[in-house]
């Protein structure tokens, strides 16, 4: 594994054996910088608590900065619901560090903390990536097919394909989310079971 950041020397060496057994060696080096990824920065969320669906939300990736030649910088978004899912986008990776949005309901077995996260890329493909969390509250959407139909800013000449992913993939996961009021964290604990997630007012596996 090459250190981001480190320089390493890589060396052709050539040797000839001369009719009289003498050996002669040359050798040729190139010195090769190992492109760091981002750094320095750190990811902000604002407000830090809403309600699903309805709260806008400003994510910003802030105070990153790299080598001049490894300019641009182009960012991401994503959202994880529990620590075992895997991320899902808010935003495609675009040159801006910043975006407004509505967020999934976090889960109750969280106290309805939703952890988002940042992943910041230089012009070569290095990335780093950072997280925050915020607690995203129960939706109060009594239609979402209405609410779906609202949000999907599509035409036949104009399609914003980052904000219709990002809201399909907040109205699924809201959506999904199940029930755990009979099965807080305190009670599965208690069990020696996981937390409620899945299966609505039951705990997780032992």
């Amino acid at each position: 594994v090459l250190n981001p950041g480190s320089v390493v020397t890589f060396r052709l060496a050539a040797t000839k054996q001369s009719v009289s057994d003498i050996k002669f060696t040359s050798y040729v080096e190139i010195n090769v910088q190992i492109n760091a990824p981002p750094s320095g920065g750190h990811m902000e969320v604002s407000p830090q608590s809403g309600s699903g669906l309805t709260t806008v939300f400003t994510l910003l990736a802030a105070s990153w900065s790299d080598d001049p030649e490894d300019l641009p910088l182009f960012y991401s978004f994503l959202y994880v619901m529990k620590k075992t899912d895997s991320p899902l986008q808010l935003q495609y990776m675009t040159g801006s560090n910043t975006m407004a949005t509505t967020l999934p309901q976090g889960l109750q077995s969280y106290g309805y903390n939703l952890t988002l996260i940042s992943i910041v890329y230089d012009s070569p493909g290095a990335s780093t990536e950072t997280s925050t969390t915020a607690q995203v509250g129960p939706a109060d959407i009594p239609d979402y097919y209405a609410y779906l139909r609202s949000r999907m800013s599509l035409s036949d000449t104009n399609i914003d394909v980052s904000a219709s992913m990002s809201t399909l993939n907040s109205l699924a996961s809201t959506m999904n989310v199940v029930d755990c009021t009979a099965a807080n964290a305190t009670y599965c604990a208690s069990l020696n079971r996981d937390i409620c997630e899945a299966v609505t007012n039951t705990c997780g596996r032992c």
